[in-house]
Order: structure tokens, then sequence, then C-alpha cells
């Protein structure tokens, strides 16, 4: 039976992709694992075996050849997680596979884009009944793309998993999901998680609310108005999502703050 380290994190921060980068470095190192299956466009593998390749590099090279989408705040993101891996195949000289399918990470990507016009037109005219509707159509429209995605994730991630030795995964906070479904398929797997406790932000819930078919209207409309807050107050104030995000942390549940291994990693002057 295959063994399977899943390693997961809120994809969203650049902080958590750090710690993923030094973690999957690390159970590399310790395990002796002869492949890394990541959470990136199928085909970037062979952008990371550039000679003298940097994380600049490789990410313009995604852009231009399709894989990733030309956004400035989906790229920085992922930066620290791309330094990771070059290290990872410059040092320890581990197979490296990305497993998503481009076209559903752009698509992604695009859904999310429609948020920001839908809150700025809740914080202008406030929200009708129609507008919820639309609200409800893009957080379906989303939840549709990331069960597509989820099943072909899993037959791609055990596809590539198996007879290999001690190989390691990178996932989501859908990780649990997918160990459940991998685990189906006869492959064991442990979890770790990096970047956690969490606290999802008001959009986060809506999806997973929705997905288990409990996000009535009015749970709706309040965690839009959430949502917009947490956008107000925290995002466009400090700029930088990391740190909106712990600040906003701080605020919603202080005793998540004071575990957090992300506001360690990016120091306590978020505090």
């Amino acid at each position: 039976m295959t063994d399977l380290l899943l390693v997961f994190r809120p994809r969203g921060l650049r902080s958590a992709n750090r710690l993923a980068s030094l973690t999957l470095y690390s159970a590399a190192l310790s395990l002796g694992s002869d492949l890394l299956i990541v959470d990136l466009p199928e085909g970037m593998e062979s952008l990371l075996r550039w000679p003298h390749a940097s994380p600049s590099s490789v990410l313009e090279a995604a852009v231009e050849l399709g894989w990733l989408p030309q956004s400035s705040s989906t790229l920085r993101v992922l930066e620290p997680l791309i330094e990771g891996l070059l290290n990872v195949n410059r040092d320890l000289k581990v197979e490296i596979k990305c497993y998503v399918d481009s076209s559903l990470f752009k698509e992604d990507v695009k859904l999310q884009s429609e948020v920001p016009r839908l809150l700025l037109r809740a914080s202008i005219k406030g929200l009708s009944p129609s507008d919820l509707e639309e609200w409800l159509d893009l957080i379906h429209r989303r939840n549709e793309l990331g069960r597509a995605s989820l099943n072909t994730v899993t037959e791609k991630v055990a596809e590539l998993a198996v007879k290999r030795r001690r190989p390691i995964c990178l996932s989501g906070l859908e990780a649990w999901e997918l160990a459940k479904r991998l685990r189906s398929s006869g492959i064991k797997v442990r979890l770790e998680s990096v970047g956690l406790p969490y606290l999802r932000s008001p959009m986060e819930v809506m999806h997973l609310l929705a997905s288990r078919g409990q996000l009535s209207l009015e749970e709706l409309r309040s965690l839009i108005k959430e949502q917009l807050d947490y956008v107000k107050r925290y995002v466009m104030r400090y700029g930088d999502l990391d740190e909106a995000h712990i600040k906003w942390t701080r605020d919603k549940a202080p005793w998540l703050a004071g575990f957090s291994s992300i506001s360690e990693l990016v120091g306590e002057s978020f505090f």
C-alpha cells in the first residue's frame, strides 16, 4: 500500500505558502521521498527544472504559457512556494509533479474576480433579492468548479502516488475530503497542516455553508456584510492580505491569533 503524506494549508496566504515550502523540503529530506505532488497547474514542473531558474522567471513563464492568470496578487502569493520548490529540486533532486488543470485554475480566478464588483454594488446600493440571487449563483458556480476539480485531482494524485517511495502531496483546505477519497482508492494517507489554526473569511464561510446546503438567504446577507467589512476595514487598510487576515483574526478570535503559526512567521509587529 502506498503511504502518502498530505500537507495542506490555506493556499490564499503568502505566508502559508512559505510555511508549506519549508515543510515540503523538511519532509522530503527526512522521509527520503522520491516525489512531490503539488497543487500548481500541470506542466509547471518543467519550469522548475530550468537551470538557474528564479521564482520570478518561473512565474513569468507560466503566465506567458497560459498556465497562470496575469494576476499580481496570485503571483505574489505563489512566489514563496515556487522558491521552496526550486530549492527542493536543486538540493534534494526529488521529482516534482504538478496536478491542477490550468483551465480550472484560471476559471476559479476569473470567478473570484467577480466578487469585488458585487461587493462594490452592495456597499453603494445595499442588497436586493436579485443581488442575493446573483451572489448565490456565483457561489454555486465556484462550488461546482471545486467539485469538478476535486474529482480530477483525486484521480491524478492517486495515479501519480502509486508505487512511489513515500510521496508527498500539497493541497488546500479541501485536504480532508481529498484524503477520504484517496483512502477509498487504497492509499494510506497521513495529514499534516501548516498555517493553522486558520479562521475562514466570511466569503469562505459562504462557500462552505452552501456546499453543505446550509446557506439561508439571511445568512448570506449577513456574511456579505461581514465580507464587506473585512475588505473595507482590513484588506484595504493594510494592503497586504496576510497582515489584513491576521489583524482580522485577532479582532474576531484573539484566542486563535495567539496560537497561529502564520502570525509567528510573519512577525509580532502585526499585533
